[in-house]
């Protein structure tokens, strides 16, 4: 037997981790994109690991 609510728990902790990581994701792609004055996005050119380009690629950010 297992308890139910103490694997409940670690499930939300594992989700919760996940949304972190999104968002540091996000947080790195908003960093490379860079807002100029017009009303257009420009793309700076930065070279990120293979990781978080894969991770990036998984969540619609780049193609």
């Amino acid at each position: 037997m297992f308890n139910l609510k103490e694997d409940r728990r670690e499930y939300v902790d594992v989700k919760k981790d996940n949304i972190d990581t999104a968002n540091e994701l996000r947080t790195k792609m908003f960093s490379i994109i860079d807002h100029s004055s017009k009303t257009t996005f420009n793309r700076k050119q930065v070279k990120i690991d293979k990781e978080t380009e894969n991770q990036l690629r998984a969540l619609g950010y780049i193609n």
